[in-house]
């Protein structure tokens, strides 16, 4: 079993063409060695680029400046798909993504993946997830995550939560 320390973040926003491109690794000077579309819910885009499209498309009618929610997973080392599916299972769980229609974006950078997803804030109802603490929820999840796998913890600023 991989261990390791859990490295997490995430940005609100609209979505759009430059969300699109930072995923795609679009840029002038490639950041990653190899960019693909991971996983996907609610989309049926083939490419990065097109699903995130399709994602701010879906969320478009929201009466909210931040309806998409952008969250990327670095653990130290490589995990089996098992061991992410279980931290994608607690993020989707404490945060009530389970039903939200999802775009993963997988980066390998220095042999190493990480793996980027873009959520749908946006109900069925119009009504927004509301992401309130999401920095401590994230790091409790890493946490878990870590003790889980019997990897080496991060110090965080609230660990005691």
């Amino acid at each position: 079993m991989a261990r390791g320390a859990v490295i997490s973040g995430a940005t609100r926003g609209r979505g759009g063409v430059a969300l699109a491109r930072h995923l795609a690794d679009r840029r002038r000077e490639r950041q990653n060695e190899q960019t693909r579309l991971g996983a996907t819910r609610g989309v049926f885009a083939l490419d990065i680029e097109k699903a995130i499209d399709e994602l701010t498309q879906i969320v478009s009618h929201a009466r909210s400046r931040q309806p998409l929610y952008h969250v990327h997973l670095d653990p130290e080392v490589p995990w089996a798909q098992a061991q992410r599916d279980r931290y994608w299972c607690l993020f989707e769980a404490e945060f009530g993504f389970q039903r939200q229609p999802f775009v993963e974006a997988v980066h390998v950078k220095h042999e190493r993946e990480h793996y980027h997803r873009v959520y749908s804030r946006v109900r069925g109802d119009g009504t927004v997830i509301p992401l309130s603490h999401d920095y401590a929820r994230r790091e409790k999840i890493g946490r878990q995550i870590e003790f889980e796998l019997g990897g080496r913890h991060l110090v965080g600023g609230h660990n005691w939560a």
